[in-house]
C-alpha cells in the first residue's frame, strides 16, 4: 500500500461477500475457491482506490498478493502474485468496495 488507508484484511468486505456467497450455495456445487481471491488481486494491483473522506490505497502486485494470503490467512503474497490481469475491477468487487466508501480509480501510468 502506498500512503493512505490500508483495507483492513480482517473482517474485509471481499472476504464477507465470498463467504455469503458460499453459504447460500449449500446444495450447489462448489465453485473455484481461487475464482474471488483472484479477481481482488486483479482489482488491486495497479490500481488507485480512492475513499469518500479522502483516504487513498494503491497496491503493488506483491502487495496485493500479501492482502489477500492475509484475507485467507495463508500462503504467502508468492501464490497470488500474477494471478489475474491487473488494474480489471470485476462488477461484484467494485460493489463490495463501494459499499465500504470505495471508488477505483485507473493507474495512469498502465
Amino acid at each position: 500500500m502506498a500512503g493512505g488507508a490500508e483495507f483492513p484484511a480482517a473482517g474485509h468486505p471481499i472476504l464477507m461477500m465470498h463467504s455469503r456467497r458460499l453459504s447460500s450455495r449449500r446444495s450447489a456445487p462448489r465453485s473455484d475457491p481461487t475464482t474471488i481471491p483472484r479477481a481482488l488481486w486483479s482489482a488491486l494491483a495497479n490500481m488507485d482506490w480512492r475513499r469518500e473522506n479522502g483516504d487513498r490505497a494503491s497496491y503493488s502486485f506483491r502487495a496485493a498478493g500479501d492482502l489477500i494470503a492475509a484475507i485467507r490467512g495463508a500462503g504467502d503474497y508468492l501464490d497470488w502474485y500474477c494471478c489475474g490481469p491487473y488494474a480489471t475491477v470485476r462488477a461484484d468487487i467494485a460493489g463490495a468496495l463501494r459499499a465500504q466508501g470505495w471508488r477505483p480509480e485507473p493507474d495512469p501510468n498502465t
